[in-house]
């Protein structure tokens, strides 16, 4: 378990999928630590939920919930639009929202629905966000993978396929998962001189809402005979938010960027997740889907900024 002591005070956090889960125990542990907390989430009851649930145990009311669906890259960019009119800083990004199977095959943008949602939805924001990190830093980025990745027999394949289905070799969990660590690695090779960090966690294996997506994709009988033989090795959400933690916060990890942890450790990747120019060409096809231009890190989100700085609870998120 995480024995850092650090405090967060004055630090602005964003964490994208804190609604339950992992998630949530990551938003909870950086209140506890005195950092000013945005938690991002698509379903608004159970964020102010989960939001009443951090305040009440972290005795902190600086938390805060805003929409954000990356499913839909629309609302990846209206949540970038309020956080870079309303926050002065961001110091610690933490990349942790993801869907395994659902009985929905595509993205509101049409892309499979595991890549757009668990890759390109965190790419977007994290780059229409980055000179945030960059004005806060020194500033880290953490990007939740999973030891799925492994199960991706060779390098990503970059076909373009036609007008209906644009690169169709991207998709499934298991591919989204190994996207998430390249993208991590060529973060921090882009941003190493900015003073921001980028790393990937495999959180461990987690007893989480992510095993309800089964249900789309097997019978319940399969289903639940998996489920009842790997919940002795499942760990609980608060065990697996502590070395996502760790990435954010230890001051043993501040000089290290474009690695993969694991129980707290530097782990090793698949050979699929260490080559370096793949990482360069899923980041220019990324910039290519989701409209941002290539090589380029956009200084501010190009659209109108008629912005309300409230939250759900008529809270005014004051800039400090």
């Amino acid at each position: 378990m995480l024995n850092s002591l650090m405090l967060c005070v004055s630090s602005s956090f964003v964490s994208v999928g804190a609604s339950s889960g992992i998630g949530r125990e990551v938003a909870l542990d950086m209140a506890k630590r005195g950092a000013r907390v945005i938690t991002a989430s698509r379903d608004e009851e159970k964020g102010l939920e989960s939001v009443n649930y951090i305040k009440n145990l972290s005795k902190n009311s600086s938390v805060f919930w805003k929409k954000l669906n990356l499913s839909d890259l629309s609302s990846v960019r209206q949540f970038a639009i309020w956080f870079t009119s309303c926050e002065q800083r961001l110091d610690i990004l933490i990349n942790n929202a993801a869907i395994a199977y659902s009985n929905v095959e595509k993205t509101v943008d049409g892309y499979d629905l595991c890549f757009g949602t668990n890759h390109l939805g965190h790419f977007l924001l994290t780059e229409l966000l980055v000179n945030h990190l960059k004005r806060s830093a020194p500033a880290r980025i953490v990007i939740v993978s999973s030891l799925a990745h492994i199960l991706v027999p060779g390098p990503l394949r970059f076909d373009k396929g036609d007008e209906d289905t644009l690169y169709p070799h991207l998709s499934g969990y298991e591919i989204s998962k190994l996207a998430n660590i390249l993208h991590a690695k060529e973060l921090a090779r882009r941003l190493a001189q900015f003073g921001v960090s980028a790393n990937a966690v495999h959180p461990g294996g987690v007893d989480t809402e992510l095993w309800k997506g089964m249900a789309y994709k097997w019978p319940p009988w399969f289903c639940f005979l998996i489920r009842m033989m790997v919940k002795p090795v499942l760990i609980d959400a608060n065990a697996a938010a502590q070395t996502i933690v760790y990435a954010a916060v230890d001051d043993r990890v501040k000089t290290i960027t474009g690695r993969y942890f694991e129980k707290c450790s530097l782990a090793r990747e698949s050979i699929q997740a260490k080559s370096l120019s793949v990482a360069k060409k899923l980041w220019e096809v990324s910039s290519f889907l989701t409209g941002l231009q290539v090589h380029t890190l956009p200084l501010e989100v190009n659209e109108p900024r008629v912005v309300d700085c409230t939250d759900k609870t008529n809270q005014t998120l004051d800039r400090e």
